[in-house]
């Protein structure tokens, strides 16, 4: 007997295919506890759930963006930005988007 196959089946990745998320399409983001920001909270728990392989599942750490990542040395030069907030050092400040003023 031999099998025919009309429709078979191809290789996309190696693992389990991911979740398919069924969230509603609202762009209300919050920051997950593995650095991501997600445009919902319903998006969070399922995609996190996937990248993490649900072996901890992602949760809510704030409404909003998640703050962003510098990879600045661990140096303390402290200096002044435009926004009135002293930073450790040059490059922590220029990772949150501010210009150096030098406060006097």
């Amino acid at each position: 007997m031999t099998l025919m196959c009309f429709n078979s089946a191809t290789k996309k990745s190696d693992g389990a295919c991911p979740s398919v998320c069924a969230c509603p399409f609202l762009l209300l983001p919050v920051c997950g506890n593995d650095g991501v920001t997600y445009d919902n909270e319903c998006l969070m728990e399922c995609q996190g759930c996937v990248k993490l392989a649900c072996r901890i599942l992602a949760t809510k750490v704030t409404d909003g963006e998640c703050p962003k990542q510098c990879a600045c040395p661990l140096i303390l030069s402290p200096v002044c930005g435009n926004d009135g907030v002293t930073y450790d050092n040059e490059c922590l400040m220029e990772c949150q988007g501010c210009v150096h003023l030098g406060c006097l």
